[in-house]
């Protein structure tokens, strides 16, 4: 089974494109998984504090979408269209060029479950 993954970035300087790795997200299948590392939310504070409620709330503004796209709607009498795919992905790495950045999806020629992705 095919699974995507992408990197979000933090790019404390644009002309220079140094940029920490701040979190992964994988689909696989019709599950997303996302985890950010606080160590590196706390390094990217300590970097530039005043652009860190900008990143924050874009990382609030990420999480809750992908919040909403992982719910279950199986019980549900209308279904809402998931947008949250690989096509999403590549277009949130080809338009996100402010502080938090996506990498271009790559794809993961195995099965990817909650065990495996932590």
């Amino acid at each position: 089974m095919k699974s995507a993954y992408s990197i979000l970035k933090y790019v404390n300087n644009p002309l220079s494109n140094e940029a920490i790795a701040l979190g992964l997200i994988v689909i696989a299948d019709k599950q997303v998984y996302f985890h950010l590392s606080n160590q590196k939310l706390e390094l990217a504070k300590k970097l530039n504090s005043k652009n860190y409620k900008l990143l924050e709330f874009s990382l609030n503004q990420f999480k809750s979408f992908v919040k909403r796209e992982a719910v279950d709607e199986s019980i549900f009498l209308f279904k809402s269209e998931k947008q949250l795919d690989n096509e999403y992905l590549n277009r949130l790495s080809n338009y996100n060029n402010g502080i938090l950045q996506f990498s271009k999806p790559e794809i993961i020629h195995s099965n990817v479950s909650p065990t495996t992705f932590h």
